[in-house]
């Protein structure tokens, strides 16, 4: 999923502060594919450039980046220069822009069996709700994504009735 940014008229050292926290916010959120609409940014001063290079950086150090659509004339004879158009992939719509970046698929959860019998599978998102719901712990509003992120990732089974079977059997001696 990406994040559109819209820049808006000047990006300088008086606005640059506000659009590093932003970002810096976005990524602690853990969101790291970035997509700059930049056609009505009208200026662009050093101290925005090293935001936005900042900003790429630590996208790119999280698996994602920043990318520009809509470029403004302005944004356009920025993007000549060969050193900023090899860093900035640059797209005339936020939508081809969002479509650049490649669909992560998703790997299956990994499968835990435990040692004793479990009535049905299931994942460890929805283990830990039911775990801290039983003791009387309230769902936080991240507790939803937290969750179906864990329940992607791991899915608990217990002991099947064939190895339970197996357990009671002895061999004839």
């Amino acid at each position: 999923v990406s994040s559109v940014v819209h820049l808006r008229g000047v990006l300088d050292a008086s606005t640059a502060i506000s659009l590093a926290q932003t970002m810096e916010s976005l990524l602690a959120e853990g969101k790291s594919k970035f997509v700059l609409e930049t056609r009505q940014l009208w200026e662009l001063d050093q101290v925005g450039l090293q935001v936005l290079l900042s900003s790429q950086s630590q996208a790119q150090e999280k698996e994602g980046d920043l990318r520009v659509a809509q470029p403004s004339r302005m944004f356009e004879q920025f993007l000549e220069i060969p050193e900023m158009k090899e860093r900035f992939k640059s797209f005339s719509t936020v939508k081809e822009a969002i479509e650049s970046y490649p669909i992560k698929k998703r790997k299956k959860p990994r499968k835990v069996r435990l040692p004793f019998s479990l009535k049905k599978e299931i994942g460890l998102g929805d283990l830990i709700k039911a775990l801290t719901s039983a003791v009387g712990i309230k769902p936080c509003g991240g507790c939803e994504q937290r969750a179906e992120k864990l329940n992607s990732m791991v899915t608990i089974s217990g002991k099947q009735e064939a190895d339970q079977q197996r357990i009671g059997e002895f061999p004839d001696r």
